[in-house]
This record gives structure tokens, C-alpha cells and sequence, in this order.
């Protein structure tokens, strides 16, 4: 079954190829650069408007645009913004590199070289962006920017089908959470690949609640986004081990969620197969090499020299006591860092009321909501699934990246990365809790949702 593209897609798509086509007969390929760039905002800019229904909403989008526009002219030519880092520089050292090889072209499309030579997935697409258009660091700024047009669609398309909602006031609000969080808007418009990795994931969310609301039967597209996702970084192997968790657990046809002991083996099976295969490679290179605690312990000093002051959060492990020990203590910090007793200056201040704080809150309240979901008798199928999937997902990446990284600025930039699901998951519980269940569940397959 083939998949239906709306027309900005496709008009973007054509842009970004009849740009490329001409990247090789100008010269100046930075003015080509941001003519393409200046097409592609416009036509998702115009998509996101087109959603909302109310004069207010239009007006309050197109006020954060400008904001957003202004932001990304700010990090572009005057100077970095707060908690923007200078990761940047690696990207571009690393692209450079790539690009400086002999066979470079074939090295960089080639997944199979991503354990043998520098460079991760958000590297390579800044190799190709200079390799069309000439090096230049403002480049990837821009992408953010349209990164972050295109997660604010998914979301709000994701929302609406959650909600059940044919007017734009529950999708419109989810959308604008995302739109104006103050660290979101700081890496929507900075040299990182946390936006970039935003968009991927909110894509596969919403291929995963089309499927899951029976607006889609084909599943395939959801696995193909997690493994792109996890290629651009090996934390989010655990994105596609719950996709996979809940598509074999998942039967549709009884309406049931079928954990059995048969089920179970399946899916140990199928993540023996992944893990055996030259997959693997590609999409867990950051840990593949990880097979003792020694060489936890090593990974984790390699991370702990990143961290400045008292944003390092514990010694490195030496016995299987201590991870067991450190494990739950890990998960703690990397979910809410930095902490009261971290804060060493404003910035660690800012960083702890912007989003460790917010972090709690919003924990605490989605706790609360699942405890009442519990009680609620006429739950469907289609939440039920949304949000074991959820839990699951939070889980394994929460699992992965608590010991994968090792200061409270890593950790904030990684679990942005999740936001939109996050929004995803408090939407559906708020809405139970709100409007509660019909009894007789719904037929979600004639309604008129906008395809992709």
C-alpha cells in the first residue's frame, strides 16, 4: 500500500530537487542556498497557517514566527544564544572531513562506513548540504528553522487525531506548547541536531497514531522513520524497539494488546535478528562496542569529560553492584538535572526553572493522569496503545541515554528530543480524563483527516 503525499510536500520536494539539479550550473551557491531555503519556509509557514481556524490562532502562529525568524537571525549573525553550546564546531570539523576524503561522496551515503570513519548521521548532512552549496556554518541554522515548522505540523496533526477533535483548539494548543517552550525555540533556529531528530520522531509518532487509529493500515513507514531516527543517534534504538514491541503485541483485528509468552519470544527474536545483522552496527554504533563494565566505565569517563563544575553526575561504575546501585540514581538526574544542589551559576539557574523544574511538573501531572486512567472502564484500544507505546519508548531511551550521558546540558538537549511524544501522551490522558470514554469505540477509518 502506497502512501498519499499532500501537495506542500510534494512542492518542497521538488524545490529541494530542481535546487540540487541546479547546484551544479551556479557558481554562487549560497544565494541558491537560501532561495531554496526562502521557498521551502514559505510553503511550510503557509501549511502551519492554513491549520489553524481562528483568527486569534493565525495571529498568535504568525507572531511566533516572526519571533522564531528573529531568534534564528540573532544565532546566525550576532551571537550564540543561551544553552546553544558549541557542539557546532564538531559538526563542521567532522563534515570537513568527510568531505576532504578521497572517496567522499561514496562515504558518506554509505551507511555500511559509519563504524569506520568519523562522522554520525547529522555530520553527514552537513557534508552534503556544503557539498551542493559550498561550505558555510550558517547553513544548518536554516535547516533547523524548517526542521521546526515540520515538527510543529506533526504534532498538530498527531493531536487531532488524538483528540478526536474537528476543530484546531486542542491540536493548535499542543503544536504551540512545542512552538514556544524557550528551549525548543533555541534549538528550532541553532547548529544542533536535537530539531532535526525532533522532526524524524514527531514524523514516526504520527505514522504510529494513523496506524493505531486505523486511519492507515501500513505500518512500515513508522519502523523506516525509527531507524533513520536511530542513525542519528544510537539512543534512539530504544524508539524502535518500542515500535516493534507494540506492533507485535498489538491485534487489531481482536482489538486486544497480546503480551503473551509466545508474543514476548517474538519480540526477543526479532531483536536477536536486529542485533546479529549488519544493522546494528549502524544503528547502535555509539554503545556496539560496549561489552564489559569496563567498558561502560570507559564510556562513561569519556562523558564525564564534557562536564563542567557540578553538572557531573557520578563516578563511573566498577562492579555490577554499582550499576545496579547507580541505575536508578542515573535515571533521576538525567530526567530532571540540574537540580537544586547543581545550580553553580544563572545559567545553571535558568537551565533548572526553564526545564528541570517544568520537567518535574509535568512528570508529576502525567503520573497523576495515568493513576486516574486506570480507573477509567471504557478506555479503547486505540489510547491504550498510544500510551503503553509511550511508556515503553520513554522507558527504553530514558534507560539508554541515563548512562549514555554524563552532565545536565546533554540531558536536556536528549529529552527535548521526546518532547512532542511527551505532549502526545499527556494530550490522550487529559482528554480521557476530560470527556471520558465512549463506551462502543469509535471508527476512526472514514474520517477526514489530511493525509501526509
Amino acid at each position: 500500500m502506497c502512501i498519499k503525499i499532500n501537495k506542500i510536500t510534494v512542492l518542497c520536494i521538488c524545490t529541494i530537487s530542481i535546487s540540487l539539479l541546479l547546484s551544479n550550473f551556479i557558481i554562487y551557491g549560497s544565494i541558491l542556498f537560501y532561495i531554496t531555503i526562502f521557498i521551502i519556509a514559505g510553503f511550510l509557514i503557509y501549511r502551519n497557517f492554513d491549520l489553524s481556524a481562528t483568527y486569534k490562532e493565525k495571529e498568535l502562529y504568525f507572531f511566533m514566527v516572526i519571533m522564531h525568524i528573529a531568534l534564528l537571525l540573532c544565532q546566525a549573525y550576532l551571537h550564540n544564544l543561551p544553552m546553544s553550546g558549541a557542539d557546532w564546531t564538531v559538526y563542521v570539523n567532522n563534515a570537513r572531513n568527510l568531505l576532504a576524503r578521497e572517496n567522499a561522496v561514496r562515504d558518506i551515503i554509505n551507511p555500511l562506513t559509519f563504524g569506520e570513519i568519523i562522522g554520525d548521521m547529522y555530520e553527514r548532512l552537513c557534508a552534503i548540504v556544503y557539498y551542493f552549496y559550498g561550505y558555510n556554518q550558517k547553513y544548518m541554522y536554516y535547516i533547523s528553522f524548517l526542521a521546526a515548522e515540520c515538527t510543529f505540523y506533526n504534532i498538530f496533526k498527531s493531536a487531532e487525531i488524538v483528540s478526536q477533535e474537528h476543530n484546531t483548539k486542542i491540536p493548535f494548543f499542543s503544536a504551540l506548547v512545542f512552538y514556544i517552550t524557550p528551549l525548543e525555540m533555541v534549538y528550532s533556529v541553532d547548529f544542533l541536531r536535537e530539531m532535526v531528530i525532533q522532526a524524524i520522531f514527531s514524523l514516526s509518532m504520527l505514522f504510529l497514531i494513523r496506524y493505531l487509529y486505523n486511519i492507515s493500515n501500513v505500518f512500515y513507514p513508522v519502523i523506516i522513520c525509527s531507524i533513520i531516527l536511530s542513525v542519528f543517534h544510537s539512543g534512539f534504538v530504544g524508539v524502535l524497539m518500542g515500535y516493534i514491541a507494540i506492533y507485535i503485541f498489538l491485534n487489531k483485528k481482536s482489538k486486544t494488546i497480546d503480551a503473551s509468552f509466545v508474543k514476548i519470544m517474538i519480540l526477543l527474536g526479532v531483536i536477536l535478528i536486529i542485533y546479529i545483522s549488519p544493522l546494528w552496527n549502524v544503528i547502535a554504533r555509539r554503545f556496539s562496542d560496549v561489552d564489559s563494565l569496563s567498558d561502560l566505565g570507559n564510556r562513561v569517563n569519556t562523558t564525564s569529560k564534557y562536564a563542567v563544575g557540578t553538572t557531573d553526575y557520578i563516578s563511573a561504575p566498577s562492579s555490577s553492584f554499582d550499576v545496579i546501585i547507580q541505575t536508578p540514581i542515573r535515571i533521576i538526574y538525567y530526567l530532571a538535572s540540574p537540580l537544586p544542589w547543581q545550580v553553580s551559576s544563572l545559567g545553571t539557574f535558568i537551565a533548572m526553572m526553564l526545564d528541570g523544574t517544568v520537567r518535574w511538573i509535568l512528570c508529576c501531572r502525567i503520573i497523576n493522569l495515568l493513576i486516574s486512567a486506570k480507573t477509567n472502564k471504557h478506555i479503547n484500544l486505540q489510547n491504550k496503545s498510544l500510551i503503553y507505546a509511550a511508556l515503553i519508548i520513554i522507558g527504553c531511551t530514558t534507560l539508554i541515554f541515563s548512562w549514555g550521558t554524563n552532565n545536565y546540558g546533554t540531558a536536556m538537549r536528549h529529552r527535548t528530543s521526546l518532547y512532542p511524544l511527551e505532549i502526545m501522551l499527556y494530550i490522550t490522558i487529559w482528554n480521557m480524563e476530560k470527556k471520558g470514554e465512549s463506551k462502543n469505540e469509535q471508527s476512526f477509518g472514514e474520517c477526514n483527516y489530511s493525509d501526509l
